[in-house]
């Protein structure tokens, strides 16, 4: 075999390789995308705080602008995540100047791919140099939190333990409690403690008003002075669509 007939059968073998190669990496790409899944989800914010550089992508991939309510949760937002680790990103309004390639994630949250209805809870750390967005996510699906209950969600920034209804809870740090649902007389006592090396110290304690036709969500946050033990109570109540007035 000449010089000649080397280098056709090389080109050849080349371009065999290269159109295989193209081939996988097309049908990696189609399997990748096949592995995106769409989810619903809401959100809240804690504030004070600077909202207003908070995006996610829509389905189609544009940058959308999260619309906080002061008193209730968001409109519902639908994106797509990777069903392979299922986190939902955020990013920063982007700049004219900035490729979408450049285009970093600010937060991150984990979506369980069993919840039908995830909640994001969202505030800020701000520090001199920087901005950061906490964010703490459950499941807020008419199925795990019906109307008639109530759901606490620990954001105070350690261990609780206590008694809700009458049922004794322990929760971690950025944790939701199951729902509790309504008691006869419409009222629930929450008390909260925190623990010592010797002793229970008293955080909140409150009765709390239900109804069958809303849903409470008690947010437990941290004390609003430094040296101050009494953690503070944000309920967020949402009613049945029927019966909101």
């Amino acid at each position: 075999m000449n010089n000649a007939s080397i280098i056709i059968r090389n080109t050849a073998i080349l371009r065999s390789v290269l159109i295989c190669l193209s081939l996988f990496m097309a049908m990696s790409s189609i399997s990748h995308a096949q592995e995106l899944r769409i989810i619903e989800f809401r959100a809240f914010n804690l504030r004070p705080g600077d909202f207003t550089d908070i995006h996610f992508k829509d389905p189609a991939g544009e940058l959308i602008k999260l619309n906080f309510k002061k008193k209730s949760r968001t409109e519902t937002y639908a994106t797509k995540i990777s069903a392979e680790d299922n986190f939902l990103y955020f990013y920063p309004k982007r700049s004219l100047r900035l490729e979408e390639s450049q285009l970093l994630p600010i937060a991150r949250t984990w979506i369980d791919p069993k919840w039908k209805s995830p909640l994001l809870i969202i505030s800020e750390i701000s520090t001199n140099d920087s901005v950061r967005y906490s964010i703490t996510t459950f499941e807020d699906s008419s199925v795990s939190f019906p109307y008639g209950s109530l759901k606490v969600v620990n954001l105070a920034g350690g261990k609780i333990i206590g008694s809700i209804g009458g049922n004794r809870v322990t929760l971690n740090n950025s944790q939701a409690s199951r729902s509790f649902e309504l008691n006869a007389d419409g009222k629930i006592l929450v008390t909260i403690a925190g623990e010592s090396s010797s002793r229970h110290h008293l955080l909140y304690k409150n009765t709390l008003p239900l109804s069958e036709d809303s849903k409470s969500l008690l947010i437990l946050r941290p004390p609003r002075r430094n040296g101050s033990v009494k953690i503070l109570g944000q309920l967020l109540i949402e009613y049945r669509p029927e019966a909101e007035y």
